[in-house]
């Protein structure tokens, strides 16, 4: 059961599966050179909370990942949003 669903001819059909979901990740990556080759900033968050910020000329990300596998997690940006 479990490699005749999950594998990747089934997941390249779900438009919502994890594979395709690091396409769009990856298209993102590839479309701002900011994303690619600016400095990177580690930011600090909770356990499990993954944040960091890319930056190049105008092009500015702040990038958040949560990595619990069920909890939501919080993290205040107002620091990083500019007035």
């Amino acid at each position: 059961k479990g490699y005749r669903k999950n594998n990747v001819a089934a997941q390249q059909e779900d438009p919502a599966s994890l594979l395709n979901f690091y396409k769009r990740l990856l298209a993102v990556r590839n479309q701002e050179e900011a994303l690619q080759t600016s400095l990177y900033r580690p930011i600090a968050a909770p356990d499990d909370l993954w944040v960091f910020q890319r930056e190049k000329e105008s092009a500015r990300f702040l990038i958040a990942a949560n990595f619990h596998p069920r909890k939501k997690q919080e993290f205040d940006v107002s620091n990083f949003v500019p007035n």
